[in-house]
């Protein structure tokens, strides 16, 4: 017989849960991950929030080959404002494709589901 969970670990699943992007953005799909064991809604989450770069300064080098490939010329100013960004430890998320929290995670239906 399986061990009754406590109350503290549905609510900490639940609320991971919520945060993850889903998609469809709906209540089914909120249903089916909150049903996923902790360990794999842990593992979502993680996923998600990986991508999130910690603002920290960090040391850039650019190579040579890099400075001497024809784009250089036309994007050296953008792409050395951003590598400015990168020494200077500035919050890098406006970089960030929106495309993970947009789409969310695609939970797949089992297959004896779809026939």
């Amino acid at each position: 017989m399986a061990a009754a969970k406590s109350k503290r670990i549905k609510s900490f699943r639940l609320s991971i849960a919520k945060q993850v992007p889903k998609f469809p953005n709906d209540k089914e799909t909120l249903n089916g991950l909150e049903w996923k064991s902790l360990p794999t809604l842990l593992l979502h989450y993680t996923n998600w929030a990986i991508r999130y770069v910690a603002p920290r300064p960090r040391t850039v080098h650019v190579e040579t080959a890099v400075r001497h490939d024809p784009r250089w010329e036309s994007l050296s100013t953008a792409i050395t404002a951003f590598l400015s960004k990168v020494e200077d430890a500035k919050d890098l998320t406006p970089h960030l494709s929106l495309e993970p929290t947009l789409a969310g995670i695609l939970l797949l239906r089992p297959r004896r589901e779809l026939r």
